[in-house]
């Protein structure tokens, strides 16, 4: 979502200006992008540099430089859950934030 979102804010449109791939599972895109499918692939490091050390490709952008400061972890819940724990949710909920201040 973030290498979508940063390419967007850069004018190109995913599936339009760019064919974008989203079919292939997270721990699955390096090998399938040495097996050469695709010209670029989004991985989180050290897989990047790795691959650069290898001679198997080349890190040429941040994606979280390019797409700025994002959430990156969502909790959800039931609404049972929260309606037979809400005591629960709220300390969760502020646990969070006082992790985040």
């Amino acid at each position: 979502m973030a290498l979508e979102y940063a390419l967007r804010n850069h004018g190109l449109v995913p599936n339009k200006d760019l064919e974008f791939l989203t079919n292939i599972q997270f721990d699955l895109t390096a090998g399938a992008f040495t097996g050469g499918t695709g010209d670029y692939v989004a991985l989180f490091e050290p897989v990047g540099s790795k691959l650069e050390e290898e001679g198997k490709g080349y890190v040429v952008a941040s994606v979280g430089e390019a797409a700025g400061n994002l959430p990156y972890t969502a909790y959800a819940a039931k609404k049972s859950y929260i309606k037979n724990n809400g005591d629960l949710v709220t300390r969760f909920t502020r646990a969070i934030y006082k992790g985040q201040q």
